[in-house]
């Protein structure tokens, strides 16, 4: 519901960062149901796909949820499957737990493996999203807000929220173009390029 016309007007505008983190917590529509979670799996779809139509695309963040009382194996592989299409580059995955006076709270929960199993391939699917998101940023130019200078190495992040790293002229605070050429870690290296004048 706040990813609206309003928005997308925001993100046409070049200064305007190419990273938007829009929470799923499932994506099968009984299990946000019983969330109480006000869209489908459909619906939130609809609302996030033509953000990446816009000039230069937008990368989503995502969280989800597994284990949640009334998932499934069927609502557990949706989810999955949510994860798996290339649609997130960067994902947060939590194993569901109780909070005290939620009607949740009050369901029998999953088996403590069944949870952990499902936990173990959402973390993997995430890994294997981020690690597409880095790859995709490999030999093509960036602009980079530039955090800190650590092992003789300039640090951090692009408008669509990938770390760099990486070697040449810089200043802590800058925004500057930089071209990456590998994947180092949870990050891709590469090299400055220049400066972006505002």
């Amino acid at each position: 519901r706040h990813v609206d016309e309003e928005l997308v007007r925001a993100l046409r505008q070049p200064r305007v960062a190419r990273h938007l983190h829009v929470p799923l917590q499932s994506a099968d529509d009984r299990v946000l149901r019983d969330m109480r979670r006000p869209y489908t799996w459909q619906g939130y779809l609809a609302a996030v796909r033509g953000l990446q139509d816009l000039p230069g695309g937008v990368m989503l963040s995502t969280d989800v949820i597994v284990g949640y009382p009334t998932e499934d194996e069927a609502a557990f592989a949706r989810t999955l499957e949510a994860l798996e299409s290339g649609l997130f580059g960067r994902v947060h995955v939590f194993a569901w737990s109780p909070r005290p006076g939620t009607a949740a709270a009050e369901l029998p929960p999953l088996s403590p493996a069944v949870v952990k199993r499902r936990l173990r391939r959402a973390l993997a699917a995430a890994e294997a999203a981020a690690l597409a998101a880095r790859r995709a940023a490999l030999g093509r130019e960036a602009e980079v807000l530039v955090e800190e200078r650590r092992d003789g190495l300039w640090r951090g992040y692009s408008s669509e929220y990938i770390r760099y790293e990486l070697y040449g002229t810089a200043r802590r605070g800058e925004l500057v173009t930089a071209v990456a050429d590998e994947l180092a870690g949870s990050a891709v290296g590469g090299r400055v390029t220049g400066t972006v004048r505002s």
